[in-house]
């Protein structure tokens, strides 16, 4: 069958790609964000009460802290 994962990568690695040639950088670590930012993103995430995000409110704050690990 279709295999959607491999097309998602695939998409995530040529918008990298894209954006790399013309000199942006695409990890939140070229910036200097690490994890201490995630954590206290994380917190204050959960100090407003929040338990899910998004324009469907699909997305946990475990689900964020993922996304955001993943982007180091």
């Amino acid at each position: 069958g279709f295999d959607h994962t491999a097309v998602i990568d695939e998409s995530i690695r040529r918008t990298e790609e894209f954006f790399e040639c013309m000199g942006i950088k695409t990890h939140l670590s070229d910036y200097g964000i690490g994890m201490d930012t995630i954590d206290l993103i994380e917190k204050r995430l959960r100090d407003r009460g929040l338990h899910y995000i998004g324009r469907c409110k699909d997305l946990t704050i475990d689900d964020v802290r993922g996304i955001l690990e993943s982007r180091l």
